[in-house]
């Protein structure tokens, strides 16, 4: 290897190895758009202050500038002393603390004066244009003012290395001059020659942000808004990176573009307060906005770097403001914002420069091999199907308006597939064909949100789903949901213990798109011995059908069935278990072993793989799924093979037929397999999740001596872990009971009284573990009535079962609907309730069915609707019938 090779090898580890430490030094924080939230507030303070106190002096060896302070929300004054000055800039030190790095300072602030001359200043000029600073001001030149001063802050995470305050430019309350506030403590400037180095990264930064705002204001116009803005601030350190260290190399801002790129569901042309501050959203907005504009400047503002500057430049100027200004922008230079947006995503998501004449493919960030954070292109979920029958694909997602998201799906055969969407949603097509050639297909959505297409994929290389909601006023961070599946093999065939003999099984297939026109055939092979089960129907629409079949013996079989030109089937073993006795099953990757103590008869343990999911599901699935089938006194452990060593977040679930997780269990994990313990029969998949759960809604209700917190959660895969859940006021953790929770909600008490609009931090984590912290103003519920409790007694029942409702207050029932089910999802009664207190409702059930049948033994699950004049209640629960 040459030395030059040696040498651009070793730059290039170092710079991924520097995004790395870059993620362990204390994060940065802008305080810019900080000061700009408070306008109102902050101007009537120092209104007050002016009148209150004579003005800042001029001399320039004797000068105070205002600082604000993050943590009391308040301006201070603090004398400063000149410390050097260049050709662009003027440095000033705080009088009593002129020298903030100790023997150090003096050759900092040379660095500082140097940097800022020869590098920040004509990179920031040249790509964004000169500053104009007011004329009222009679400020002695042009030159940049940047005061050395330890920034107060008190952020959960990062720091505000340095901030420029707008008013210092618009308004007489401010420093009448071009300032930069830059952090001593914990900033420094460090080496100048480092490419991550934080403190003239933020200079640029910040530089931009004065630019912009004073070219508009002298123009006249509206501040742009902060989304464009910090992704043309973030861009300006991109710029600035290259001009130091090796030459031409940009280091994107970190850990913005990381957190983008590992998690990119956030609202790009969003400037809303809420949007911006929170905690899970700040980094990744800055990343989204980075890679944004980057590439626009990359792929629309010319070839050359003189024309890409001459872009930016009259982007500046240009005077509209957000989404809408840059479409107008755009539109004068041939192209607009929904181009620029759907072509940006296919290059975060693809980044390959052989497609669409480049266009999908970023050709300024670099991607370095050793990195150990994200980088592009960013990761999509991937669906394969198999043509000839006995494939199934279908998913189902949410996406955030104006968000990167991409769906893709590659195989053989035709296609069918029907997409239902959201209303206000934007989907599009993309289908990367065998030719090099590339079609894209915006998705005219019906009314009902439904969308049908056939598609050859033996003539495309790659389909790719855009589920987008392209929106650019929708300003809230609400998700969108969207769906979609296979017509081919859209049948689920799944085996259940017969609850009355234990040496049978029934075998339901359920239609999940259309209903059949005749009776499926079915076809079980067991050993040596052929069988033909007869399919009854069992409703009207003949979408669900059943078979009973007598297992002959343990062993191995198949069962397969036809209906039309679809098929679908499960491969099992069985065997019998004996009381005091161990079963262990195979099936592919699965293993089930099953020990039973207390029983004397002989039941089957049945271990089964479809040869198709048919149902979707979110989540990233690694195996599954299997149906197993046990018996309910017995202990059964499900194993299963991986490749490689279990990675976290990794847990067993159960599923039901609309692919909805009702149990979750973490595995413990050995070297290259994991188990879990089950608790009954049914259909189970290896689900990794590695996803935040999210708070959705928190409010409180003033109850007796305190107020009851509920709290509703999101989390689709693993579920909330309700012990984990802490809720902090003023940094002091609340002692709370918790009264009852479901999957998606928990109704706490707490013996004290919060106020409305209090900030209460909110801690919790799924069961796998992945944390979240929400910070949220509490509102109080004037409803003031949650359900405290459901039940069913008695349970098991004989001869009737009630189910009672109890209220934390007073309500009156409207109207009701209580639906029982069994075990294969069939409606079996619907009952209505009745109010027999004023804080309780009750039905009862008599064990019939709807033609007044008594109903068989067995597990049946309610699903209870109640309307009041507090409100909607729904709750579930189950029931066993033991006669």
């Amino acid at each position: 290897m040459t030395k030059n090779k040696t040498f651009i090898f070793t730059l290039l580890f170092l710079s991924a190895f520097s995004v790395f430490a870059n993620s362990h030094k204390p994060l940065v924080r802008d305080g810019t758009f900080l000061l700009q939230q408070q306008t109102e507030g902050l101007n009537a303070q120092l209104k007050n202050i002016r009148n209150a106190q004579r003005a800042f002096g001029i001399h320039p060896l004797n000068i105070s500038f205002q600082v604000y302070n993050f943590v009391s929300g308040a301006y201070e004054y603090k004398p400063a002393v000149l410390a050097g000055e260049g050709k662009h800039c003027k440095i000033y030190t705080e009088k009593s603390n002129p020298e903030p790095w100790g023997a150090d300072t003096k050759v900092k602030i040379l660095q500082i004066i140097e940097t800022f001359d020869n590098l920040v200043y004509p990179t920031v000029i040249s790509w964004f244009g000169e500053i104009v600073i007011p004329e009222n001001f009679l400020l002695e030149d042009k030159k940049i003012f940047i005061f050395l001063t330890n920034i107060q802050d008190n952020f959960n995470e990062g720091y505000v290395a340095g901030y420029f305050d707008y008013r210092d430019i618009k308004c007489l309350t401010g420093n009448q001059k071009p300032v930069f506030f830059m952090d001593t403590e914990p900033g420094k400037p460090g080496e100048p020659t480092d490419k991550n180095n934080s403190f003239y990264r933020t200079l640029a930064h910040e530089f931009q942000h004065m630019v912009s705002y004073s070219r508009r204001l002298a123009l006249k116009q509206n501040p742009q808004k902060r989304w464009l803005d910090e992704g043309l601030s973030m861009f300006s350190e991109f710029i600035y990176s290259g001009k130091v260290g090796e030459p031409g190399l940009c280091l994107p801002p970190s850990p913005h573009y990381e957190r983008f790129v590992e998690s990119p569901a956030v609202n790009i042309f969003s400037s809303s307060h809420n949007s911006w501050f929170k905690e899970d959203l700040l980094y990744r907005k800055y990343g989204a906005s980075f890679l944004f504009v980057t590439y626009m400047v990359e792929k629309y503002g010319g070839s050359s770097e003189e024309e890409r500057q001459e872009f930016t430049r009259s982007l500046i100027d240009y005077k509209g403001t957000g989404a809408a200004g840059l479409d107008e922008f755009l539109g004068k230079k041939g192209t607009s914002l929904q181009e620029v947006f759907y072509n940006w995503i296919l290059a975060c998501y693809l980044n390959d420069q052989n497609l669409n004449s480049g266009k999908w493919h970023f050709d300024s960030i670099e991607i370095f091999p050793d990195a150990v954070t994200a980088q592009l292109p960013i990761s999509m979920n991937q669906h394969y199907f198999e043509g000839g029958g006995g494939s199934f694909i279908g998913a189902e997602g949410e996406t955030v308006a104006n968000s990167p998201d991409i769906d893709s799906i590659i195989g053989e055969g035709i296609l069918q597939l029907n997409f239902k969407f959201d209303e206000q949603m934007t989907p599009a097509l993309v289908l990367l064909k065998n030719d090099q050639t590339v079609e894209f297909r915006k998705i005219a959505v019906a009314e009902n949100g439904k969308f049908s297409g056939q598609y050859d994929l033996d003539s495309i290389e790659k389909m790719i789903l855009l589920p987008l909601v392209l929106r650019p006023d929708f300003e809230e961070d609400k998700k969108y949901s969207y769906s979609y599946k296979s017509n081919i093999n859209d049948l689920l065939l799944y085996p259940v213990a017969n609850p009355a003999f234990p040496d049978q099984l029934i075998i339901f297939l359920r239609s999940l798109n259309e209903p059949l026109l005749a009776t499926p055939t079915l076809n079980i092979s067991f050993n040596n011995l052929v069988d033909s089960p007869h399919f009854y129907k069992l409703d009207k629409e003949g979408s669900l059908f059943a078979a009973n079949y007598q297992l002959p013996g343990d062993g191995k079989g198949k069962a397969i069935c036809h209906t039309g030109q679809n098929a679908c089937s499960f491969s099992f073993s069985s065997a019998s278990i004996t009381e005091r006795s161990t079963v262990r099953l195979n099936q592919e990757n699965f293993s089930l072993q099953v020990s039973e103590g207390k029983i004397s008869i002989n039941p089957k343990v049945m271990l089964s793989i479809p040869s198709n999911s048919s149902v979707p599901l979110s989540g990233q699935i690694l195996e599954g799924p299997c149906d197993v089938i046990f018996p309910q006194s017995g202990c059964a452990t499900l194993s299963i093979k991986l490749a490689d060593k279990p990675e976290n977040g990794l847990g067993v679930c159960r599923i039901n037929e609309q692919g909805k997780i009702t149990l979750w269990r973490k595995v413990l994990k050995s070297d290259k397999s994991c188990s879990a313990l089950l608790q009954s029969s049914g259909r189970y998949l290896l689900i990794k999740d590695v996803c935040e759960p999210n708070l959705l809604k928190f409010t409180l209700t003033n109850h007796g001596n305190g107020q009851l917190l509920k709290l509703t959660f999101k989390d689709d895969i693993s579920g909330i872990n309700f012990d984990s859940l802490k809720v902090f006021y003023k940094d002091k953790k609340l002692p709370l009971t918790i009264l009852k929770h479901d999957q998606e909600s928990v109704v706490a008490l707490y013996g004290g009284f919060l106020s409305e609009n209090s900030q209460i931090k909110i801690k919790f984590a799924d069961h796998a573990e992945n944390q979240a912290t929400e910070l949220r103003q509490a509102t109080i519920d004037n409803a003031g009535v949650s359900m405290l409790n459901c039940c069913v007694y008695p349970n098991p029942c004989r001869r009737e079962a009630a189910f009672n409702m109890e209220f934390s207050g007073p309500v009156i029932l409207k109207n009701s609907k209580i639906t029982i089910f069994d075990l294969s999802g069939m409606e079996i009664d619907c009952l209505h309730a009745v109010q027999i207190k004023t804080n309780q409702i009750q039905a009862r059930w008599k064990l019939t069915d709807k033609n007044g049948r008594r109903v068989a033994n067995g597990i049946y699950f309610a699903k209870i609707n109640l309307n009041t004049d507090k409100g909607h209640f729904r709750s579930e629960t189950r029931l066993a019938v033991v006669r």
